[in-house]
């Protein structure tokens, strides 16, 4: 693509950025995305009144939309998409290759 994206080294937007890139296309637990944005996960039988795993969702959010306007910002959004998948209780990232664009 010749796009240079800069994300910060060992940031929670780096980590996720190459979590969803390895490789573009495979489909990640939100479990997996919360190990890259948080270090650890939030389960919601770990949770008893749901706080928790409100406010990890949250970050993971949050992390998903500062990674889209950094690749919005770097000019590649031209070429990538993140896409969310999977269901309400169990989602999944995925990066994509937008193909057909220039």
């Amino acid at each position: 693509m010749g796009k240079r994206i800069y994300l910060g080294d060992d940031s929670q937007i780096s980590r996720l950025f190459w979590l969803l890139a390895s490789p573009i296309g495979r489909a990640c637990k939100l479990a997996e995305v919360q190990r890259a944005v948080d270090g650890l996960e939030t389960t919601r039988d770990m949770d008893p009144t749901g706080e928790e795993y409100k406010k990890a969702s949250q970050r993971v959010r949050k992390a998903i939309s500062k990674l889209r306007a950094a690749i919005e910002e770097g000019g590649a959004a031209d070429h990538l998409l993140i896409v969310r998948g999977g269901n309400a209780k169990y989602p999944e990232y995925t990066m994509v290759l937008r193909l057909g664009r220039s």
